[in-house]
């Protein structure tokens, strides 16, 4: 799995509006994104737009934020996105 500007484009809002505090959320919850990809052993759900393939994994995780004080047990999905090149990317964090 590969971070593209893509992704980062996505979770921080630049493509589209998002506040800045769903911004920062996003952002901490990107540490957790490549642990939560290789430990999963199977899929929520795939998706295919525009011949790309997105694929989403969820995990529930102990969750310590830098934004977000208090650590707390969070549902974490990430998604993956694969190229139309074959290639995986992060496309997505989300709560």
């Amino acid at each position: 799995m590969h971070a593209t500007r893509d992704g980062w484009r996505h979770i921080s809002g630049l493509g589209k509006k998002r506040s800045i505090q769903d911004t920062h959320r996003r952002l901490d919850l990107f540490k957790y994104a490549r642990s939560i990809v290789e430990r999963s052993g199977t899929f929520q759900y795939v998706r295919s737009i525009n011949r790309e393939i997105y694929y989403s994994f969820e995990s529930v995780e102990k969750f310590l934020g830098i934004f977000e004080k208090g650590r707390k047990l969070k549902r974490i999905k990430v998604v993956i996105k694969i190229k139309k090149t074959g290639k995986a990317v992060f496309h997505s964090v989300m709560d």
